[in-house]
């Protein structure tokens, strides 16, 4: 079968006779910016910005430590987070230290001396922000230099600077398991990662949080900023904890088997987000193959499929321990569904290595675990980098400027998947049962970063089903999935799996799903998702550079037809080719994404008649309290009048309440008071949908 593999933009490698660039294409450009100080390389962007500083070996202590200028630690170094042996948060982490050859680069920095290694003032506590372009993974170090006895844990927040720019990105898109499409990027300015690590009352330790970065190819084309918040926090008072496939991790910390079990860990976990939103997300890190096999095991649930899962993740471990992991197609290893089938998201490989070394999964491996907290008792800023959003059109200060000004991210699902249906009850007069048929109509519309360094060699994708009753053994040509809690319930969703096929292809396939149940696994009423699993090779390559496996899971919209058509005369392809330049560009310049990443401010209130049927423009959302119990209040920010509609769901997207139906919007913020007493204790989200399909969200915990 012929493989189409998409033409990839050239690099940019004009040096400019201005300080910045201000002009840019979609897909983002290759600028040719390295940030290794052992490459001659200039940056041909900003050549007086070109990367001196050696972050993989330090200035003192035989290379493991770096040198320090800071007003609150007062030491001449502090030992690099990857040799730091008494700080047990970080201990999946030592002796792996981020190097350039494996695709990391340096974001930003503050240990007290500038560019040029001279001595500035002002540094009290120390950063060091890295990124990994083959795994779009951004990893932020903080060293604790003030110490403050009345706190215990350090929240690490990345969202988008609001001050003084007029744009964020979908940059922040992947804070879900479930992925989110390019565009569907919810509008206003919540769009935040929330990481919680125990706060160790000790000079010159670190703690670290990591954030996977999506690829928006617009970014390039306007001004946007992040801001990298670090608060301290007390004791929250933990109201629920519960298990469920939810936000995505972002805390190392958080998984106390990975390095100690303790007070001080489990606290972290319990903490979760803040109050305004309930929900925190942790990222989930093994410190070697063997521990991981045996931890996704463990997550297996009931099935007739438990052995060949089990037997499908040791074959998947066998191979990734070798250099060429992953190299002869995903084809050539039939188990590689079954083993990935307990994640949600999951990005490995990417390592240069002498000889057969395993794969490093720390920190690409992610699971879903979400807790409900209650109300924070202090709260505390220790420290705020900002930097612009890497890639984006113009920088204004070289203290904004990021080294690796290179667009972040790897994949981009530009738009949501369309899925077609038909679906009836079967009967012969005394069993009762479901066959529904689906069908992907139209090609899958996705964008890969050129900046990774990666070409797709093997993409697949297969379709999920959701229910609300096991079937075991799954009905024939479909999988055992998994499942996953209701929150504030004692039920599941448990969830079936097509057999994965080319991308190429997935246009030519119908699936047919029997089940012995009317109700259960009802499409227009049960969640459906594609799962991707992608095989990426560097387009410059040696005998041992790894691939990298990135494993997604996007909603789709479903659509009811009277008959599915299927043109097997289209050709089938082992790889669906990415979008076009010109078709990317015109999604960028479409009104849909323009109105996503605007950040409007709010202005006051005004009256007037809203037409029937037209559209309002919601910036933020928030509700409160939150948790709440019986009541709690919706509070909006209208930027352009027009109808909006407001209800709540579960986590599964299921429509439990509703808030307001058509009701009329102003410009300026504006606030609906509801009954929570029916909804039982656990998760939602309030959502704000209108006339023309934009929807914000928010989260609301139920807590009793």
């Amino acid at each position: 079968m012929k493989k189409m593999i998409p033409a990839l933009a050239g690099v940019l490698a004009i040096a400019f006779t201005q300080p910045f660039a201000t002009k840019a294409q979609a897909p983002c450009d290759i600028k040719g910016i390295y940030t290794d100080p052992a490459q001659p390389a200039v940056n041909p962007e900003y050549p007086a910005r070109t990367n001196t500083f050696n972050w993989y070996t330090g200035q003192e202590n035989s290379g493991m430590a770096w040198k320090l200028n800071s007003q609150a630690i007062n030491e001449p170094n502090i030992w690099m987070p990857w040799w730091q042996t008494d700080n047990a948060q970080i201990t999946h982490i030592q002796g792996k230290v981020d190097l350039p050859k494996d695709g990391w680069e340096l974001m930003k920095r503050d240990l007290g001396y500038n560019d040029a290694a001279q001595p500035i003032t002002g540094t009290r506590n120390p950063y060091v922000i890295l990124y990994n372009k083959r795994t779009g993974m951004l990893r932020v170090f903080t060293a604790i230099g003030d110490l403050f006895n009345s706190y215990q844990f350090a929240e690490i927040k990345l969202k988008f600077n609001t001050s003084g720019s007029s744009h964020k990105s979908a940059t922040l898109n992947r804070m879900e398991g479930i992925g989110t499409a390019l565009l569907d990027t919810p509008t206003g300015t919540g769009a935040e990662f929330v990481s919680i690590a125990p706060f160790l009352n000790y000079k010159s330790k670190w703690f670290m949080a990591d954030f996977p970065m999506e690829y928006d190819p617009c970014a390039c084309q306007f001004d946007s900023k992040l801001k990298i918040e670090v608060n301290l926090i007390s004791q929250a008072d933990v109201k629920e904890q519960s298990t469920t496939t939810g936000t995505l991790v972002t805390t190392n910390s958080s998984n106390p088997s990975a390095t100690q079990t303790g007070s001080g860990f489990d606290q972290a976990l319990a903490m979760g987000k803040k109050a305004y939103g309930a929900v925190s997300a942790g990222q989930k890190t093994y410190k070697s193959l063997d521990s991981w096999a045996s931890g996704v095991k463990g997550k297996l649930g009931i099935s007739t499929d438990k052995t060949a899962k089990s037997d499908a993740i040791d074959a998947l471990k066998n191979v990734m321990k070798n250099n060429q992991f992953l190299k002869a197609g995903l084809n050539s290893i039939p188990y590689v569904g079954l083993a990935v089938s307990a994640f949600d998201a999951f990005f490995g490989g990417g390592k240069e290595e002498s000889g057969p070394q395993p794969v490093a999964l720390q920190p690409m491996t992610i699971e879903m675990n979400t807790v409900t907290t209650g109300t924070i008792t202090a709260n505390s800023l220790y420290s705020n980098p900002t930097f612009n959003n890497p890639g984006t059109r113009t920088i204004n200060t070289a203290l904004d400027y990021p080294y690796y000004n290179e667009a972040m991210g790897v994949f981009s699902l530009v738009e949501k998947p369309v899925v077609e249906y038909q679906s009836f009850t079967t009967t012969d007069g005394t069993f009762y049962g479901r066959t529904t048929t689906y069908h992907i109509p139209t090609n899958l519309k996705y964008a890969i970063n050129p900046a990774s360094g990666l070409e797709v060699q093997d993409f697949q994708v297969a379709l999920m089903q959701g229910g609300s009753k096991l079937i075991d053994p799954a009905p024939g040509g479909w999988n055992y999935e998994g499942f996953a809690p209701v929150p504030g319930s004692t039920f599941k969703k448990y969830f079936l799996r097509t057999d994965y096929v080319d991308s190429g292809c997935l246009t030519n396939q119908v699936f047919t799903l029997e089940t012995d149940s009317k109700t259960a696994y009802t499409p227009s009423t049960q969640p459906v998702y594609l799962k991707f699993i992608l095989n990426l090779k560097p387009r410059v390559t040696t005998a041992t550079t790894q691939n990298v496996l990135v494993v997604l899971k996007y909603p789709v919209t479903m659509r009811s037809v009277n008959e599915i058509i299927v043109d097997n005369t289209a050709p089938c392809l082992a790889v669906q080719p990415q979008m076009a330049t010109a078709d990317v560009q015109a999604v960028c310049s479409g009104s849909t994404y323009q109105t996503a990443v605007a950040l409007r401010p709010t202005g006051p209130a005004s009256a007037g008649v809203v037409a029937a049927n037209t559209a309002a423009i919601i910036g933020e959302v928030q509700v409160y309290p939150n948790p709440a119990a019986n009541a709690t209040t919706i509070r909006f920010a209208g930027t352009a009048a027009g109808q909006a509609s407001a209800y709540v769901t579960d986590m599964f997207g299921n429509q439990v309440l509703t808030i307001m139906q058509n009701a009329p919007v102003t410009e300026g913020l504006q606030e609906k008071a509801f009954d929570t007493s029916a909804l039982p204790p656990g998760l939602y989200q309030c959502v704000i949908t209108t006339p023309d399909g934009k929807r914000v969200s928010t989260r609301l915990s139920i807590t009793r």
